[in-house]
């Protein structure tokens, strides 16, 4: 037999502890001891395991909790089982505990209270009171049938015709025994509990042998993946009873811009598994996940609540609040054309971002006009730089400001480009290129104005003359100047065509000689590659 290994006894002061919950997830056998059905018991546990009553009684003789408690004769069949294996009683390396209130009434030799064994064999675990009156532990950790590596006749008395409270817990390698809240000598490198031998069943009042129990065992319970009790603690005071079932809920982010997505936890307490989830976000929307996920698509402030039902129909609630805010409200105004001679027909248009729909628009046009709309239409008869600002309402009151300018000049314009639809030459006397900020690569606020050359081919498409290319002039765009952006837009604002020409084929011009408004495209084949785009016949 392996040796034993003792440490010396601890001594606490300290009392008034937790008496280790009642009946829990983690219960995995609850024997009450009442009296029923002659020939079971029931076991509250969420288990649910039958326990064959045999010859034992459920006596209303002595009981300490309750009206009875179970009563064993010493002898014979007069024991409680749960005739086969089952992995709740399979501690392995694990936490368990295994705690009763017992009554002995007879002594002079070793009699076993409850175990997991082999018949008349050593099993995985045997707890009992020693033929010296004391609590006896015994335990295997080894696969050779019949043999105890652990026999522990413990310091701890189990004194006759009165109840005491027995604990049994383990953590990590030590087992921890208790009589009465004290707590006897530690029990160190405790291997695992042999789980691979067959035949194995619980028996309460005997193990085989002639070694029976006499006397009487009350609130029975077997803990399976916890040791309630590693210090000295105040012994039960009542029966123990399911704990209350409670739920508590998370959500990550509880709080941003909408759309918001929220994953949502539900952490369960008590009760007896399993549980079922009913989820209402407060949106109008449900779920029945453990842990779902919801997205909040308007702005509000919402109340999500779940309902956890367990395996015996009780139930327990949770909420939580949910905000979704919209983004800042902002606008960006833009026109089309920007610039041009008068009158000047200009389409404006605002995109709003954020803030709370509906929205309500209000425009100046910087020449003492208004208007209103997200895309309202105006025509420039007064000469100068405008500058045409909106003013974005949203339902909430917040609003937030864009601006453009205008450009508008009196008269027709000097010069126009020149369309020959014989050379297929577009000859720009004046275009405009904004320069960029060496640094930033951002726009200056300067032009330089060319005069360039661009042959258009059939379908539209068309190269500058490199040697077309001169300066002339800067730093203000002129609104009768051809323009060039650096998204890739050129926009020539009066083109003049000498014949009747087909541009590109879809767009037939009568001729003999017509003004119109070109756009062309930049492609990404070339920086001096151009695609008409769009042409605007002038009045």
């Amino acid at each position: 037999m392996r040796k034993l290994l003792f440490t010396a006894m601890l001594f606490f002061i300290f009392t008034g502890l937790a008496f280790g919950g009642g009946v829990d997830s983690q219960t995995v056998l609850m024997l009450h001891m009442e009296q029923g059905d002659a020939t079971t018991t029931v076991d509250d546990s969420p288990s649910n395991h039958t326990v064959n009553i045999n010859t034992a009684q459920l006596s209303d003789a002595q009981s300490k909790f309750g009206n009875s408690s179970a009563h064993f004769a010493g002898a014979g069949s007069s024991y409680l089982s749960i005739n086969q294996a089952s992995a709740d009683f399979d501690f392995g390396d694990g936490e368990f505990t295994v705690d009763f209130w017992v009554y002995p009434t007879q002594g002079g030799k070793n009699e076993f209270i409850v175990g997991y064994t082999i018949n008349t064999s050593a099993g995985p675990w045997l707890f009992g009171r020693g033929h010296n009156g004391n609590l006896l532990i015994c335990m295997k950790d080894q696969p050779n049938v019949g043999v105890w590596e652990y026999v522990v006749y413990t310091n701890l008395p189990l004194p006759l015709n009165t109840w005491s409270h027995v604990a049994v817990s383990r953590s990590g390698t030590n087992v921890y025994p208790f009589v009465d809240g004290k707590l006897g000598t530690l029990i160190e490198d405790v291997g695992t509990l042999n789980t691979s031998l067959t035949s194995r069943f619980l028996k309460i009042g005997t193990y085989g042998n002639g070694e029976h129990f006499a006397g009487y065992v009350d609130e029975l319970r077997i803990s399976k993946g916890t040791a309630r009790w590693t210090a000295p603690f105040d012994p039960p005071t009542e029966a123990y009873d399911p704990e209350t079932l409670s739920v508590s809920l998370s959500a990550a982010p509880a709080g941003g811009s909408a759309p918001l997505a929220t994953n949502f936890t539900a952490s369960v307490d008590n009760g007896v598994p399993p549980y079922t989830y009913a989820w209402d976000f407060g949106d109008g929307s449900t779920e029945e996940a453990e842990n779902p996920s919801h997205t909040y698509t308007d702005e509000g402030t919402y109340t999500a609540e779940v309902t956890v039902t367990d395996g015996e129909g009780n139930t327990a609630t949770a909420d939580i609040t949910v905000t979704a805010t919209s983004l800042p409200l902002s606008v960006t105004a833009a026109a089309s054309p920007e610039a041009g001679a008068l009158p000047l027909d200009v389409n404006f248009s605002a995109s709003v971002n954020g803030g709370t729909a509906p929205y309500e628009y209000s425009w100046d046009f910087g020449d003492s006009h208004a208007g209103n709309g997200a895309s309202p239409s105006h025509t420039y008869t007064t000469e100068g730089p405008h500058t045409a600002e909106v003013t974005v309402t949203d339902a909430e009151g917040n609003t937030a400001t864009a601006a453009i300018d205008i450009t508008t000049v009196s008269g027709e314009c000097a010069e126009h480009a020149l369309y020959d639809s014989d050379t297929r030459l577009l000859t720009i006397p004046y275009l405009d290129v904004p320069l960029l900020n060496p640094i930033t690569q951002e726009a200056s606020g300067e032009y330089a104005v060319f005069e360039c050359v661009l042959k258009l081919a059939e379908d539209g498409v068309g190269s500058f003359t490199v040697n077309g290319l001169t300066y002339l002039e800067g730093p203000v765009s002129d609104p009768c100047h051809g323009t060039y952006t650096y998204d890739g837009k050129l926009f020539i604002p009066n083109v003049d065509v000498t014949s009747v020409i087909i541009l590109p084929p879809d767009i037939v011009v009568p001729g003999p000689v017509d003004t119109f408004e070109l756009t062309l495209r930049q492609l990404p084949i070339s920086t001096s590659v151009f695609q008409l785009e769009n042409a605007v016949l002038k009045p």
